[in-house]
């Protein structure tokens, strides 16, 4: 298990983050109340280390719409089967 909740890692945390492929055996994932942008999902997009990542919190981030679609289209996550998405308010 891996959280980087609460903290400014933003898209170029995440840029880093895609080249640690010692993570590959991660399967939790906490994000929550980053600042996350779409910029940040076409990097961890590129993390295909990742396809045993069953657990993603990506609630309180700025992921977009458009950063959304594209998250959508991953096809590394097949194992995926907890996701947590919603909006900072």
């Amino acid at each position: 298990n891996l959280d980087l909740s609460n903290n400014n890692i933003s898209s170029k945390g995440i840029e880093c983050f895609s080249k640690c492929h010692f993570l590959k055996n991660l399967t939790h994932l906490r994000l929550y109340n980053t600042n996350i942008s779409f910029k940040g999902i076409e990097c961890f997009s590129k993390c295909h280390f990742l396809k045993n990542l069953t657990y993603l919190y990506l609630s309180n981030t700025n992921i977009s719409y458009k950063g959304i679609q594209l998250f959508c289209k991953i096809d590394f996550l097949k194992n995926l089967t907890d996701i947590h998405l919603s909006d900072k308010n």
